[in-house]
């Protein structure tokens, strides 16, 4: 369920949320030359609704945000878009296990 951001003109969607914070880095390091989540204008919450789902995350923009967009080249899950601009998602494929896991 995608819901339009009037004040950032972007869509979010909840539900193709994975909760990696690639936003939320790639804002701080864009605004403040800094890796620090905690000073980035998008902040990613976890579901802790009434219709709670462990695997459910919020994006939401901060007050500060001035809809720069960086955020948007790194969510590569199709959570936060301009539909303005739409971009294709990258086709990301099966995920593997690296060798440090798989080698005994």
């Amino acid at each position: 369920m995608a819901q339009f951001v009037k004040e950032v003109d972007f869509e979010v969607n909840a539900d193709a949320c994975v909760g990696c914070n690639l936003c939320m880095m790639s804002c701080s390091f864009v605004k403040h030359r800094v890796y620090d989540q905690s000073i980035a204008y998008i902040t990613v919450t976890k579901d802790s609704g009434p219709d709670y789902r462990p695997e459910r995350f919020f994006p939401k923009f901060e007050e500060e945000c001035d809809s720069c967009g960086f955020c948007l080249e790194f969510c590569y899950f199709g959570a936060i878009v301009n539909k303005k601009r739409p971009k294709e998602l990258p086709e990301l494929g099966e995920p593997q296990m690296s060798k440090t896991y798989t080698e005994s």
